[in-house]
């Protein structure tokens, strides 16, 4: 997995999907109790960027939890900051209570689905954005004519092991 240095190289010449967003100075505040200031600058970098299919950073909802869809059936007051979208309608979102990085099913929400509705991650910002990468660079590699999916998904696996065995237990799409 490269490190973070390295992606941020080549996220920077990825072009922004949306003009980034300008944060009230309580949505400012909030963020940088969650993250502190490098989090706040990271996520200033990388807001209105896609960094693949499943990892489209916008910080739009940052203070707007309450009226995502998620708040329907977790409540307005759960303690999320989303800051990323997937192109199926998950989200990406910093938990309140302890500033690691959640993942936010929406096929979580049916009433007699498996899938939990909040997959906690236990990784920091600074952790999910090289495993974005790395998920991202499997998802090309997948399109490939000749790719073994089943290999290539247990190399992507046994990455996320290497780097927190709970995570390659609970990531989202594999």
């Amino acid at each position: 997995m490269r490190n973070l240095e390295d992606v941020l190289k080549d996220v920077e010449k990825l072009p922004r999907y949306v003009q980034p967003t300008v944060l009230s100075e309580q949505e400012t505040m909030q963020l940088t109790s969650l993250v502190g200031e490098p989090g706040l600058e990271l996520l200033h970098f990388l807001d209105g960027r896609e960094q693949g299919a499943d990892v489209a950073w916008n910080l739009d909802s940052i203070s707007g939890f309450a009226k995502t869809m998620f708040a329907d059936v977790l409540g307005p007051e759960a303690p999320y900051t989303i800051v990323a979208f997937s192109g199926s309608g998950d989200a990406w979102a910093i938990d309140g209570a302890d500033s690691t990085m959640v993942f936010l099913n929406h096929d979580g929400m049916e009433p007699d689905t498996v899938y939990p509705m909040v997959v906690n991650l236990g990784i920091t910002l600074q952790d999910l954005v090289p495993i974005a990468d790395a998920w991202a660079t499997l998802e090309d590699r997948l399109d490939e004519d000749e790719a073994d999916e089943e290999a290539l998904h247990g190399e992507f696996l046994r990455r996320l092991e290497a780097f927190n065995p709970e995570l390659a237990r609970s990531w989202p799409y594999a």
